[in-house]
């Protein structure tokens, strides 16, 4: 200190506060897949033909070759430009041979009739991105495969391409309950509309599953 200037004693540390450690905090953002949760199975309807693969495929880059086809996709397109629109997902993901894209059009023809059949006049939207702030502070983002609005309600579609049997492919569906649940909520969060469904799209197998 300087003469005349009063000393100070600066504190010693540890003094005046309880240390509480360290704290966990919840991520920044957050998948809806990685979401976990398991729904109720409802309804099981068979939409078309099981799709045939061969060997021993990447599972998990099969499953995006299919979503980049479905996504893609579009009525209207002539068959030729749909078959390229296969044939290229299924190369890019390197899954050529794994599955026919004739087989890969005939499912999204499936899935169209289906949809028109028992949604008629919905407006079909396809890989939607969803926000949302979720109550821990975390950011929900993603993107929902199919989402049918019709007035005051819409319908959740998600693509799922999984192995093994219908029966196998159908439990596999309910385990993803979380993923389906947090779209849903979402969607309402965001339009304020009713949901009158969440299914399942198993692509492999043919069929779409309701989950309650």
């Amino acid at each position: 200190a300087s003469p005349g200037e009063p000393s100070v004693t600066p504190p010693a540390p540890g003094l005046g506060y309880v240390a509480t450690g360290p704290r966990a905090h919840p991520p920044a953002w957050v998948e809806p897949s990685r979401i976990s949760g398991t729904a109720s199975v409802g309804s099981v309807e068979r939409i078309g033909e099981a799709i045939p693969v061969a060997g021993d495929p990447d599972w998990p880059a099969l499953g995006n070759a299919c979503h980049a086809f479905l996504a893609a996709d579009r009525p209207g397109l002539p068959d030729d430009e749909r078959l390229e629109i296969a044939r290229g997902a299924l190369e890019r993901w390197g899954t050529q041979g794994a599955v026919r894209p004739e087989a890969l059009a005939a499912a999204a023809n499936s899935l169209r009739a289906w949809s028109d059949a028992r949604f008629p006049g919905a407006a079909s939207h396809h890989e939607w991105p969803l926000s949302r702030r979720m109550s821990d502070g975390a950011e929900l983002a993603g993107a929902a495969d199919v989402v049918l609005m019709n007035g005051e309600s819409f319908v959740l579609v998600d693509h799922k391409c999984l192995a093994g049997s219908l029966a196998e492919a159908v439990r596999a569906a309910a385990g993803y309950g979380g993923q389906i649940a947090a779209y849903t909520k979402t969607i309402q969060a965001a339009t304020g509309k009713k949901s009158r469904g969440q299914y399942v799209h198993l692509v492999l197998q043919g069929a779409i599953v309701a989950l309650d």
